[in-house]
């Protein structure tokens, strides 16, 4: 969806306590809400992430794994989230694994492939 109208009424109403999570490439949109960038994290920054997330321990064990997952997810705070809390429902899954099943799903969609329209970045 690239169009206000397109999301307009999953949008909550102004005086909810309810807030929603857009995230978009698309800097322009920002003129209609409040604005929160995320940067991207250093290596070292993305390591501490994914330690919080899914052990210390874990990360220490498979640190070039680690630094190879961080790397695919190109240091993104949200996406290490997210990667982060499913390897931690999925604790007997090695980082290996969890980049192999990225790696496939990444030629079968759409949006993770490389992309000239408009795209700020290749994933």
């Amino acid at each position: 969806m690239d169009k206000y109208e397109e999301i307009e009424r999953y949008l909550p109403p102004q005086s909810q306590r309810f807030k929603l999570l857009i995230t978009t490439r698309r800097y322009w949109l920002s003129e209609s809400f409040e604005n929160l960038r995320l940067e991207v994290l250093n290596e070292s920054a993305a390591l501490e992430l994914l330690e919080v997330l899914i052990g210390e321990l874990r990360v220490a064990e498979q640190i070039e794994e680690a630094k190879q997952l961080c790397q695919w997810l190109g240091y993104l705070p949200l996406g290490l989230e997210l990667i982060g809390r499913f390897l931690k429902r999925r604790s007997g899954w090695k980082l290996e694994r969890m980049i192999q099943e990225l790696e496939k799903q990444a030629w079968n969609l759409p949006a993770l492939q490389k992309s000239s329209g408009g795209m700020t970045a290749t994933r």
